[in-house]
């Protein structure tokens, strides 16, 4: 990953200050500016629409392009660095009929598919900002003012001015993100949408001031290339103390369910006075008993973004839950109130 400091940044208005602000292009040479579970991904030197089966692509083993592999159907994959406000230059390249994502922060997505010749365009095709979703319902997407589609097979970019949600000393949101632009192959298609949480898919169902870029997998085949950021940016460590989690009581509110976001790892600490419990609260609502962790122990637990890990005392009581982010972290569990 090539990454050096800037200190100017004119895309956004916000008050950051110089020391923050980096460039980076993420590398391909390698996988190694991307977290854990890849899946198929690769990077190769050249990909292609091929010829007899233009619903696929032909590859050159190498390396400067990252493709989600032979089949073009995998899991989506996430950047090793995180990102608050950002401008990108993405660009990419479907076959005939593909579809694809780039989701900034993991959560908040530009759709990428193959939208060529198409008069109208809603917020699912290539360039819309995609829907929200909750209680089977559909809302707040954003179809692109016009369709800026080259044909499949041909290289496209997007040029994405992002600004974070902004949130409090305690953690309430008080901002929502807002895409300030996003410019397809040239062509201005949104200015100051605000997204009001994560839309469809997204790899996180809560907000943050830092997170991961997500490109989509499991959709058909798709290329990248020349990925470019400009903004705030932090590259997660393995050191936990960097990340603390909240720590949340039983009486906090109803405990959210798990979900599977990116790979990452918890460092428990038991601050209790007491030997306690560790318990995974599995998808299907069902806690996982994970052993006993003594007085002052301490132990690092793989697991991922989105899971809920609940904490009981000697007497099988919960007394407090956490939820796992996506940089690796640690969790004070405390006396019991």
């Amino acid at each position: 990953m090539k990454q050096r400091t800037i200190f100017l940044f004119a895309c956004l208005s916000t008050g950051l200050a110089a020391a923050e602000v980096q460039t980076v292009e993420l590398s391909l040479d390698d996988m190694s500016a991307w977290g854990k579970n890849a899946g198929a991904w690769k990077v190769v030197e050249e990909a292609k629409m091929e010829e007899a089966n233009p619903k696929k692509l032909a590859m050159t083993a190498g390396s400067g392009v990252l493709v989600n592999g032979e089949g073009g159907r995998t899991s989506n994959i996430y950047s090793a660095l995180h990102h608050g406000d950002l401008h990108a230059r993405v660009e990419f390249m479907v076959p005939k009929g593909s579809n694809s994502g780039v989701y900034f922060q993991g959560r908040y997505e530009i759709q990428i598919l193959d939208s060529w010749g198409k008069r109208k365009v809603g917020f699912g095709d290539c360039g819309g900002i995609y829907q929200r979703w909750e209680n089977r319902r559909g809302f707040e997407g954003h179809g692109p003012r016009e369709n800026a589609s080259l044909p499949p097979g041909e290289w496209q970019a997007f040029e994405v001015t992002f600004r974070a949600p902004r949130f409090d000393a305690e953690g309430k949101k008080t901002a929502n993100a807002i895409f300030v632009k996003v410019i397809h192959n040239g062509k201005l298609v949104h200015e100051n949408v605000e997204v009001t949480g994560p839309t469809r898919g997204a790899g996180f169902r809560d907000e943050q001031a830092l997170g991961p870029l997500m490109l989509q997998g499991d959709h058909g085949p798709v290329a990248y290339r020349n990925l470019k950021l400009v903004g705030v940016v932090a590259t997660p460590s393995d050191e936990p103390d960097k990340t603390l989690l909240r720590w949340l009581s039983p009486g906090h509110g109803k405990m959210p369910d798990s979900f599977v976001g990116p790979a990452t790892a918890v460092v428990f600490e038991n601050q209790s006075g007491q030997s306690i419990k560790l318990y995974w609260l599995s998808y299907q609502g069902e806690l996982t008993s994970y052993g006993k962790l003594a007085p002052g122990a301490t132990r690092r637990q793989d697991t991922f973004a989105g899971n809920v890990w609940v904490i009981k005392d000697a007497k099988d009581k919960p007394f407090g839950y956490v939820v796992a982010k996506a940089r690796v972290s640690r969790a004070v569990i405390p006396k019991a109130e």
